[in-house]
């Protein structure tokens, strides 16, 4: 436990805050957003910017073989950042929910869980087959497409 005097300048963060996130900027400028209890945990196991970013990597590239291995049960797959967490957003092929696939994100979820523990990851299966239909859940020029046939922009607004 540090002991050092608080400045005016002293951020406190602290890990209880539920609802608090943080902002962090590194030199490149893109910006990433934690929870407060993330912050909390990534500083006091050492994380620095640079393990979280080869994490989030990491994460996208299992992604994207996972994505992969579903071939004809995925259209697509997009990892972004939602509500200060990575997101995983796969839609099904056929753009139906399908009851079938729910148990594989829940096996997908929890391996991502097991394996990457700096960065929070949720994973939903979201009905449609446009980035308008992943609108209403991220802002879909924030997400990365991992997996899928590309589109021209006037068939992803179809």
């Amino acid at each position: 436990m540090s002991c050092a005097e608080p400045t005016q300048n002293t951020i406190r963060i602290d890990a209880a805050d539920d609802q608090g996130q943080v902002v962090l900027t590194p030199e490149d400028q893109d910006r990433f957003v934690l929870s407060c209890r993330d912050t909390v945990r990534c500083a006091s196991i050492g994380l620095g910017w640079n393990a979280i970013s080869d994490e989030i990597d990491a994460i996208v590239r299992h992604v994207a073989e996972w994505a992969k291995s579903q071939h004809g049960v995925v259209e697509h797959c997009y990892v972004g950042i939602r509500e200060g967490h990575l997101v995983v957003l796969v839609m099904p092929v056929g753009g139906s929910l399908r009851p079938d696939l729910a148990s594989t994100l829940t096996e997908l979820d929890i391996a991502i869980a097991e394996k990457f523990q700096a960065c929070p990851c949720d994973v939903l299966q979201i009905p449609g087959s446009s980035l308008d239909d992943l609108s209403t859940i991220a802002y879909p020029q924030g997400l990365a497409h991992v997996y899928g046939k590309r589109r021209s922009p006037e068939q992803v607004a179809q």
